[in-house]
């Protein structure tokens, strides 16, 4: 997390918690974006979430907003790795359901790392 990373490494970080984590965190394709780029979020709970109040969270609508995707990717990780030895973390995650998209505008975060436009 010591630098912002472009939509396809943000994407395998989630995808390997999703992975690493599966007791807790599972990741959902929601749809694609107009260029036909993924959108995913994490969804972070424990037991049933059915019945659980749910906090949802839209990370990195603004293209150039890269901080966002960043402390978004970086939330997602801290709560994960966090469960079961964090008491604070872990009695969020065991009253709510976490629903986490890291990149609303995938198109336009990419963009943005393109030099040549």
């Amino acid at each position: 997390f010591g630098k912002y990373h472009r939509y396809e490494a943000v994407v395998q970080l989630l995808k390997d918690l999703s992975s690493n984590y599966s007791r807790i965190a599972s990741l959902d394709l929601i749809g694609k974006s107009y260029e036909n780029r993924s959108l995913y979020n994490m969804r972070i709970s424990s037991g049933c979430s059915s019945s659980k109040p749910a906090i949802l969270m839209f990370r990195g609508i603004l293209a150039r907003d890269w901080a966002s995707v960043a402390s978004g990717a970086y939330m997602v990780n801290k709560i994960i790795s966090s469960y079961g030895s964090d008491p604070v973390i872990s009695a969020l995650v065991d009253k709510y359901e976490f629903i986490i998209i890291v990149d609303m505008n995938p198109d336009g975060y990419a963009y943005t790392w393109a030099r040549d436009r």
